[in-house]
């Protein structure tokens, strides 16, 4: 289904492209390696110039889905989840480039890495003791307190937590 007013032709252009880019990375790796068993130097110079001229191919590819992205979240075109998801019309046109490169942090930072019921994931707990080494970070313990045996390591967790977070709800409303 077609809106008016979509802008559908950049996703074209760039799904067209990331397609050569990775038929172009293979064809390019392949004219190398057959290069590379050709004792002959006349026939290993012919697939080495194949090669070079295809990766050619395949760079131009990679910097055409760059700017790309770069036209689509500069006009702001939200019907591209990317855009949508991390670019806003208030933004300064000068941070716009940066929009780019803003899901590139941790996991345990982005939603990805976020329960929905509040916390960390799996996920994202992996992401931050690879961020942080020698954290002892672990999931958090949803079980019932009446679940729990009041002696097991989860319910002493749970305790100190509560312990710790006794009086936030009371500061926080």
């Amino acid at each position: 289904m077609n809106y008016i007013g979509e802008h559908l032709l950049p996703g074209q252009i760039g799904h067209f492209l990331t397609i050569l880019a990775l038929m172009a990375s293979l064809i390019a790796s392949i004219a190398y390696f057959k290069a590379n068993k050709i004792v002959e130097p006349v026939e290993r110079k012919t697939w080495i110039d194949f090669a070079r001229k295809v990766f050619f191919v395949e760079t131009l590819a990679v910097f055409a889905i760059f700017g790309l992205i770069v036209y689509i979240v500069a006009n702001h075109y939200h019907e591209y989840f990317f855009a949508w998801n991390h670019s806003s019309r208030s933004l300064s046109s000068k941070y716009l480039l940066s929009c780019i490169w803003e899901d590139q942090s941790e996991a345990w930072t982005r939603k990805e890495g976020q329960s929905e019921a509040g916390g960390l994931n799996r996920k994202g707990i992996a992401s931050y003791r690879a961020a942080n080494p020698g954290s002892k970070l672990s999931m958090a313990v949803t079980t019932k307190p009446s679940k729990l045996d009041p002696d097991s390591k989860s319910a002493k967790r749970r305790k100190s937590f509560c312990a710790r977070m006794g009086g936030m709800k009371k500061r926080l409303t």
